[in-house]
């Protein structure tokens, strides 16, 4: 039988993306991410939409806690 053992990991650091990071990710995938809101829509005013409602998503405040993202 396999085991599996964790292996403790140095000086880790868990950060959560900040609004900078977002919009970095954001600018420098522009051209990516609507090419693939297209793909998946086949239509060139489906995938601003999608872009435009992706954007607007990643900049609204999420509430979080230690234990992961509060859904509701």
């Amino acid at each position: 039988m396999l085991q599996y053992r964790l292996q403790p990991v140095g000086n880790f650091r868990c950060d959560c993306a900040t609004g900078a990071d977002f919009c970095d990710a954001f600018v420098t995938s522009t051209d990516s991410s609507y090419l693939l809101a297209f793909l998946l829509t086949a239509n060139h005013e489906a995938a601003e939409r999608c872009f435009v409602a992706a954007l607007d998503q990643a900049f609204k405040p999420m509430p979080f806690s230690r234990s992961g993202p509060l859904r509701g």
